[in-house]
């Protein structure tokens, strides 16, 4: 066996450039220092692809503990680094084997995980030796070595073998992306935020050391050269008005350089400036809500599996106006007839998507496309294109993507029209259910609050996913927690609800489990269909104070009243006071049982575990 760590040659990393190809051969059992191991990793004779040396993990019963096997190499910040490896596999019954990148500061802390591709699923191997090969993100700014990691999580069980393991560099930037705060880089009037996320390398220049710019085509036609409004220690950004702008579609660079005028690398965009906004079947408007034909939608939909197979009389039995599924044009057909729309679940593969496309994009059942299900970042480089290619190919309605991680949000910026968080926290270890609102909050921030959110709550018991012996904390939400998992994200700033899963539901459920379950998921759901036009009112609502991470707030106007959220995201009764602008009038109660106390302008909530409350008021 050989683990093969390629040259890391970058001319701005000395120590890297010093090192040059690394080989750590396994046939010499000298080089065995080389890899740190835990657990049940050992290096064995005649195991490997040749019947060489290589690495063996075995293990004949479910362990409470991972094992991990790692080697650590210098790497270079904003470089893009990659593995390939071969496994073979034999009795693994349950589980899966990871490999990422950890990464490690001068002095050796952990300051990130990259995870590539990091599944090394069962399925891989069983026939044989089998290569496994993935990117990484790009290294971060203070990165100087990482740990190219190999793991295997608690629980699993079986044999796996290990040979031929290999690092390789991609190339590196500073600046990739320009992003612009308007749906597909268009806008007519008003104020457009162009923000840049960046890679510093302290070796090629220090943070106070930059000075970025953006570069535009002003309205006279000749080049309009501005400095950033903001620039924070990942990213820049400026704020301008259109009216500054030439008519038409131009680039817009920006680029970082140092004090001296040294540029150090480029991000450019391509941005429209409209007469007005083009007629499109489905888009999103400034305030960042959907329009189908022009009219506002709330999308409330469930993934449906292969809705061929959709009993839709059951599912409508649910206030839903959508459903997410993979579908042909007859699916379509069907969907139509039953008064919905359709987000299509969609190839991953550019070449792939365009054949699919081109047979339904035309249909008028369709809301969106489903361009990505917790992708790693190892795929980014495939996602963009992937984007690229719905945008050239299908101008008339938006991609969603759903993420797993909430820090992934601002790397895949550039993949989706909207976004999507997935946090599922009843019986896993995510966190608690505040991670309902938590994640909508955290990824919009990762998304620079510029893109819309339509939330992907659970409705699924983990238990149904995870062989082995079931464990207590897996079952289905309670029906406290599903609503509370639904209004949550609503308050956090969600403008559509999505959740996974109806096919589980009516796949794992007895009919009677089903019914049962379904009684309290269709009262949620018809509650917030029942409030959807309040939600989409763009009208100025008035400004709150006391909301918190605890306890999320969300204010509307509508009717000529304003309206407002709270929501009790902890499992303990919570007390709250929310000062509004100016006295408040008579208070009705929509939603909860909390009766409110009002004085002056302040509104006063004794909220009970996971209450939701919505109150109106003049």
């Amino acid at each position: 066996m050989k683990v093969v760590l390629s040259a890391l040659v970058g001319a701005l990393t000395a120590v890297a450039a010093a090192q040059g190809d690394k080989t750590v051969d396994f046939n010499d059992p000298a080089n065995d220092r080389e890899v740190k191991m835990t657990g049940n990793f050992a290096i064995l004779e005649g195991v490997g692809r040749k019947g060489s040396r290589a690495v063996r993990w075995m293990n004949g019963s479910p362990k409470k503990t991972p094992d991990s096997m790692f080697v650590t190499v210098p790497v270079e910040p904003g470089r893009q680094y990659g593995y390939e490896l071969w496994v073979r596999s034999e009795g693994v019954t349950n589980g899966v084997a990871t490999a990422h990148f950890i990464c490690l500061d001068a002095g050796g802390k952990t300051i990130g995980t990259l995870e590539g591709r990091p599944h090394v699923r069962r399925e891989v191997g069983r026939k044989g030796w089998q290569r496994v090969t993935c990117p990484s993100g790009r290294m971060p700014g203070n990165a100087a070595f990482a740990q190219l990691q190999l793991g295997v999580r608690a629980g699993v069980t079986g044999t796996l073998y290990f040979d031929d393991m290999r690092m390789t560099e991609g190339d590196r930037r500073f600046v990739e992306f320009n992003h612009t705060s308007t749906y597909r880089d268009l806008a007519v009037s008003g104020k457009v935020r162009f923000v840049v996320p960046y890679i510093l390398d302290a070796k090629v220049c220090t943070a106070g050391d930059i000075r970025p710019e953006f570069v535009f085509v002003g309205a006279d036609g000749k080049p309009l050269t501005l400095r950033p409004d903001k620039v924070e220690r990942d990213f820049f950004e400026a704020e301008v008005d259109v009216a500054r702008l030439a008519m038409g579609t131009h680039p817009v660079r920006a680029v970082l350089k140092t004090a001296a005028g040294r540029e150090l690398d480029v991000a450019e965009i391509a941005f429209t400036r409209a007469a007005e906004f083009p007629k499109r079947k489905v888009a999103f408007d400034v305030h960042n809500r959907l329009l189908v034909d022009g009219k506002p939608f709330f999308p409330i939909g469930m993934y449906a599996g292969k809705v061929a197979n959709l009993d839709f009389a059951a599912y409508r039995t649910a206030a839903f106006n959508c459903l997410l599924g993979s579908m042909t044009r007859e699916s379509l057909d069907k969907v139509a007839d039953n008064g919905l729309k359709a987000i299509v679940g969609m190839p991953t593969d550019p070449a792939a998507m365009r054949p699919r496309l081109a047979a339904v994009k035309d249909h008028p059942a369709v809301l969106a496309w489903y361009n990505g299900d917790e992708v790693p970042p190892g795929f980014l480089p495939r996602q963009v294109e992937l984007q690229r290619a719905f945008r050239q190919e299908d101008p008339e309605h938006p991609t969603f993507a759903v993420l797993d991680k909430p820090h992934h949000v601002r790397l895949f910026l550039p993949t989706f029209d909207v976004i999507g968080m997935d946090p599922y926290p009843i019986g896993n270890h995510r966190g608690g259910i505040d991670i309902a609102s938590g994640w909508v909050r955290d990824g919009k921030a990762g998304a620079f609050g510029m893109r819309p959110m339509w939330h992907v709550p659970q409705c699924f018991d983990w238990g149904w996913f995870r062989p082995g012996p079931r464990r207590p904390e897996y079952r289905f939400p309670t029906a406290d927690e599903f609503r509370s998992m639904a209004w949550q994200p609503i308050a956090a700033g969600a403008n559509g609800l999505v959740w996974y899963s109806y096919a589980e539901m009516v796949e794992n459920f007895s009919k009677e489990e089903f019914a049962r379950h379904w009684a309290y998921v269709k009262e949620t759901v018809d509650s917030v269909a029942k409030y959807a036009p309040m939600m989409l009112s763009v009208e100025t609502p008035i400004s709150v104070k006391g909301g918190s991470a605890e306890v999320p707030v969300r204010v509307w106007r509508y009717g000529g009243e304003n309206w407002m959220l709270v929501t009790n995201s902890r499992r303990e009764a919570r007390k709250v006071s929310l000062a509004v602008d100016g006295k408040v009038g008579e208070v009705k109660v929509e939603l909860g049982t909390c009766r409110p106390r009002v004085e002056g302008s302040v509104i006063g909530l004794d909220l009970q575990p996971l209450e939701v409350s919505l109150i109106r008021f003049k």
